[in-house]
């Protein structure tokens, strides 16, 4: 996937992307604004080893420091026993406490709570608990040096919720979330969104026309005359002396499918090609809209009077482009069409013609057009992103697979 392709995901969705950043901050912004205020109380204790009396070097006390880190790694093993803190919580009606190693003899404890009164409880609670648990190790080593605990004076203090931070990491993480979250939209959404999944469908890449507004015939000079001319030399054949017979399809696109179809005949006129556009849309007819004519009769009459070709050709304003209106509404279309002789019938189209266009309407809705690709072998596939099903691509494509029709795509 191409990284212009990420952006108008991104745009597509924007709507999406911004209701969860501004949903996810204002939460924060609220929670931040309206926390209640809480209050820590912090004190170090030092763990002092009582000397053994001895004549003995002592080393300048290393292993009396030694045994204390020691003994300060069994204290916070004793304050991290949810069995022995909770009688502290009990005592204070809640709270916490966190106790930080400050090597080698210190250990520092903050207990926090919603109230002052609270957090100095469960602190004072906590060293206790510590002083209880050391009196009985003494207790029972009676012979051994102990450990005295000393702490200092508490300190509480009320803490300040850091609002700015707050809001920037929600703004931060609500903006990672949405993308993550589009994207997996993307990766499940029973349409086609990007030009790649076309390619892996068809093999090949397809022409784009998004962002180029076709609402009508496009003047040579044009912006939009230059796209059509692109996609011109994607279908033209490298032999110059071959004929062209191209049917163009929808397939969940029933709107813009003539309007290309008109303006990719114009192009090939324009370039000196004689063209014929054929108009086989017998749901929705427009073709002779487009160009000022008639619908009086057309290819639905051509099918079965092959010879008087002449009768259903009308001339435009392009030298070199004739078009042929649908005629009467068929209601059965595809079965007088696959009735017909198809081989005649384009026959006589190609002693006319160098490229024959034919618009028919979408693939995955009628089966007008199935009968024509017994005869003509190239295809032009319109596909609308974000609206066309993937699993109506894939049936169409199968299908033509079976018919052996060259396919070519247009992403609009």
């Amino acid at each position: 996937m191409e990284l212009k392709e990420f952006f108008q995901i991104i745009k597509r969705k924007l709507w999406l992307i911004i209701l969860i950043v501004i949903v996810g901050v204002s939460s924060a912004a609220y929670l931040s604004f309206n926390q209640k205020v809480q209050y820590e109380t912090s004190s170090v204790l030092t763990v002092q080893a009582n000397h053994e009396k001895t004549d003995q070097y002592q080393y300048n006390g290393y292993y009396a420091i030694q045994s204390c880190e020691f003994f300060i790694n069994t204290i916070t093993g004793w304050i991290g026993s949810p069995i022995l803190i909770s009688k502290v919580y009990e005592g204070s009606n809640g709270g916490s406490i966190y106790a930080q190693k400050v090597p080698p003899q210190n250990l520092v404890l903050i207990a926090t709570g919603g109230s002052k009164e609270q957090s100095v409880a469960v602190l004072d609670g906590t060293i206790k608990l510590v002083r209880d648990r050391n009196d009985q190790l003494n207790t029972l080593d009676a012979s051994a040096a102990g450990f005295e605990i000393i702490n200092s004076e508490p300190v509480t203090a009320p803490t300040k919720t850091n609002r700015l931070f707050n809001i920037l990491v929600s703004l931060v993480a609500t903006i990672i979330i949405s993308l993550f979250l589009v994207f997996f939209l993307e990766y499940l959404s029973p349409t086609v969104n990007n030009t790649q999944r076309l390619k892996n469908i068809f093999k090949k890449y397809p022409v784009s026309l998004r962002g180029t507004k076709i609402k009508r015939l496009v003047s040579p000079a044009s912006h939009e005359s230059e796209k059509f001319r692109f996609l011109r030399a994607n279908i033209t054949s490298l032999d110059e002396q071959e004929k062209t017979a191209i049917v163009v399809a929808g397939i969940n696109e029933k709107n813009t499918t003539s309007l290309i179809s008109a303006n990719l005949a114009l192009s090939f006129a324009r370039s000196g090609k004689k063209t014929i556009l054929v108009d086989a849309n017998f749901l929705n007819p427009n073709i002779h809209e487009y160009f000022g004519k008639a619908n009086e009769c057309g290819f639905s009459e051509f099918l079965f009077d092959e010879k008087n070709i002449i009768k259903y050709l009308q001339k435009t304003d392009e030298a070199n482009l004739k078009i042929m209106s649908s005629g009467i509404k068929l209601s059965y279309a595809s079965d007088t069409i696959e009735r017909a002789n198809l081989q005649k019938v384009f026959g006589e189209l190609e002693k006319e013609a160098e490229v024959i266009i034919v618009n028919v309407p979408a693939l995955n809705t009628s089966s007008e057009a199935f009968p024509l690709f017994s005869i003509i072998k190239k295809v032009l596939l319109v596909v609308k992103l974000g609206k066309t099903n993937i699993s109506a691509i894939n049936y169409i494509n199968s299908f033509l697979d079976k018919k052996e029709v060259e396919k070519y795509v247009v992403v609009i």
